[in-house]
């Protein structure tokens, strides 16, 4: 059995280490990087509505950056309220930004980049989000679902302490809601977003570095 789960925690920690820059990026700290899964009945992405939102990005992860402090009573007020999960970061967008009085200013700043609402951006936002997380796990290691579905069962078998069996569940069920993001994003959107990667993979890489 020892040897087992030497082997399993092996496993385990290598396909998590794969997914650790997806992970990060599930940790919303500024009203900028307040992404979610994408409604399946949406539109496909454009071409151009990706370039806008790559454009546009360094403009608005300035304004995070200005105005985090701001909002930090309020993230912290929603995860105890159990909202901490990528919906509900979605759904807080807009009210967040009208409690704090800036959402006129976001509203010019977005459409000055050429999005017609914070909605609309914010919805494009997620669907670049979940659709860029794909294209990555399909080209990094495109049979990570199906392993870590075999690990998770293994899991829940292995002889280890209760807490240490916790604690690794609780990695494992992160990973699923990962996967479950990347899931939302069509085949379409994926396959769009590909073709703009490298600049979607520098600008996510720079503001996991940052938090």
């Amino acid at each position: 059995m020892k040897l087992i789960t030497a082997r399993l925690f092996e496993q385990l920690f290598k396909q998590l280490n794969v997914l650790k820059f997806a992970l990060s990026m599930f940790i919303v700290t500024t009203i900028s990087t307040s992404l979610v899964s994408s409604p399946a009945v949406a539109a496909d992405l454009t071409d151009k509505q990706v370039t806008q939102w790559i454009n546009a990005w360094p403009e608005i992860q300035t304004w995070g950056d200005k105005h985090e402090k701001e909002f930090e009573a309020q993230a912290l007020k929603n995860k105890k309220e159990g909202g901490d999960t990528m919906g509900e970061w979605f759904n807080n967008v807009a009210p967040m930004l009208k409690a704090n009085g800036y959402y006129k200013e976001y509203n010019t700043m977005l459409t000055k980049n050429g999005f017609t609402s914070v909605e609309q951006w914010a919805e494009i936002s997620n669907r670049v989000f979940s659709a860029t997380m794909n294209a990555m796990m399909e080209q990094q290691n495109p049979g990570m679902k199906a392993q870590m579905k075999a690990s998770m069962e293994q899991l829940k078998n292995a002889n280890l302490p209760p807490e240490q069996q916790k604690m690794m569940m609780q990695m494992m069920e992160q990973s699923q809601a990962a996967f479950k993001t990347m899931d939302s994003a069509s085949s379409e959107d994926t396959a769009l977003v590909a073709k703009h990667l490298p600049a979607l993979r520098k600008i996510f890489d720079n503001n996991t570095e940052s938090e």
